[in-house]
């Protein structure tokens, strides 16, 4: 399935890039291409990016570790995951960065009286991890006979692989031209993850139920529910539930089925001689020091630079504009995705609408909008309502708040961390993703069947165990 567009955004676990966002669509890719395993989910992806050469060299200096989300023109997601390696090629010689031999945090196990598997002092990198989250690494010593050697090599493997920055360089031949350049970004999916943080044991001996360890890998999931707060968000049925017109002198508002981005229908607004424009009557209460975001897919029949089509984000509480955003050139014919934020400083909750301009005031010009969401939080996440998949409504379908719920493996966190209480069998690091692919089936009171990486998502299912004795 050719995807209708990629979201490439910081990582929100880490401090690297806040606030990054590129909405990619086509032509802005070539050679895409991505892997769903029943196990892991979504596995890999990659694509050459088409863009000017300051994007593309931005994206090389600055884009490992960013989020990456795809998605069908239906809205649907299809992948997701996040950047693992560029590859950039310029005169001949190809760049190459990547997080795969990347650790910043490292400990050698090593062998004292007769005793193997000791783990060392764990040496950590808070640069590299602020930028990249926290990779671990362990080692085996060999040789090593005691601390002070395991440790003095665990600094010096530190201090190789901290960052990922220096890029390998190879000769790749072709052209010589110092103006073609191009990037291909490599992707993998959030399972690849479990593989960064080890379940880290405390002891030599003994042995550990199951859910224990399960329990430490639940902890390091998340539950989150997305709220799309526009309760008409696609004008399936109808522009007026939930949209207030404000009308200038003219032009007018209609459903029209021959535009539309996700679902059978957009809205469009006819220029007057005034400008025109819809707000989302239900909008949401936004508390002091909380962030309100809106997004909109737009059209325009002609170029709304300048502010001829936006969608802006107004506090009705307090009766000012907080935030807009204009269509560009790029909303002629096509669907441009627009999205702004705004963070509540006023010292108390304030009331917040989405706003859907025409502002041409030629009598003539039609800008469309459809797929609007306005959400607490920022930046703008996966549109969402009731329609699609992972999706429901709260009452009436098209006219009521939707919701997106997903469960899914926390992006970049500490899996596993010490616990002296929960004894594995194992006299190595053991990593989550082999203790969650081994899990299935084994039996204790305390816990059933964990089913991981299904093909459609990334979701960790959980089957409950019965009383005597779990499937």
């Amino acid at each position: 399935m050719r995807p209708a567009s990629i979201t490439i955004t910081h990582n929100q676990d880490t401090l690297r890039g806040r606030g990054f966002v590129a909405n990619l669509e086509p032509p802005d890719w070539e050679g895409y291409t991505h892997e769903i395993r029943d196990v892991g989910g979504f596995w890999a992806m990659s694509h050459n990016l088409l863009r000017p050469r300051d994007e593309l060299m931005e994206m090389f200096e600055s884009g490992l570790n960013r989020e990456v989300v795809v998605t069908a023109k239906s809205g649907a997601e299809t992948w997701e995951g996040y950047i693992d390696e560029l590859a950039l090629q310029i005169r001949g010689v190809e760049l190459r960065k990547s997080l795969n031999r990347m650790a910043n945090s490292v400990w050698v196990r090593y062998a004292s009286g007769g005793v193997s598997g000791i783990r060392g002092t764990v040496y950590n990198d808070a640069a590299s991890q602020a930028k990249y989250g926290i990779k671990c690494r362990p080692f085996s010593g060999g040789q090593a006979v005691g601390a002070g050697q395991a440790n003095q090599a665990a600094q010096v493997l530190l201090a190789r692989l901290k960052s990922p920055d220096n890029p390998s360089i190879r000769w790749v031949g072709g052209s010589q031209d110092k103006d073609k350049i191009s990037l291909t970004i490599r992707c993998k999916g959030w399972w690849h993850k479990f593989y960064w943080q080890p379940y880290n044991q405390t002891v030599l001996t003994g042995t550990a139920a199951a859910y224990a360890i399960i329990g430490r890998i639940l902890d390091a999931l998340e539950s989150t529910a997305v709220v799309n707060n526009c309760l008409n968000p696609s004008f399936e049925v109808n522009v007026t539930d939930d949209w207030t017109l404000v009308i200038g002198v003219g032009g007018g508002i209609a459903i029209d089925p021959t535009q539309h981005y996700v679902g059978a229908n957009s809205c469009r607004i006819r220029a007057g001689t005034a400008a025109l424009y819809i707000y989302s009557t239900a909008g949401v209460s936004v508390p002091n020091g909380s962030t309100v975001t809106a997004q909109v897919r737009m059209r325009a029949s002609a170029d709304p630079s300048g502010f001829l089509g936006f969608i802006r984000i107004r506090d009705f509480t307090n009766g000012v504009n907080v935030a807009q955003i204009s269509g560009s050139p790029a909303a002629v014919g096509a669907w441009e995705y627009l999205t702004c934020s705004w963070t509540n400083n006023t010292g108390l909750a304030a009331t917040c609408k989405l706003l859907d301009y025409n502002n041409f005031n030629d009598g003539a010009a039609d800008v469309w909008f459809d797929a609007c969401q306005l959400e607490l939080g920022g930046p703008a996440t996966l549109y969402t309502d009731g329609t699609l998949p992972n999706c429901g409504w709260s009452g009436a379908a098209h006219n009521s708040t939707s919701w997106r719920k997903t469960l899914g493996f926390v992006k970049n966190r500490a899996i596993q961390r010490n616990d002296t209480t929960c004894q594995e069998k194992y006299d190595a690091d053991m990593w989550p993703a082999d203790i969650m692919k081994g899990i299935a089936g084994i039996g204790d009171s305390n816990f059933g069947k964990w089913i991981v990486g299904m093909r459609e998502r990334k979701t960790v299912y959980y089957e409950p165990a019965a009383p005597s004795r779990p499937a």
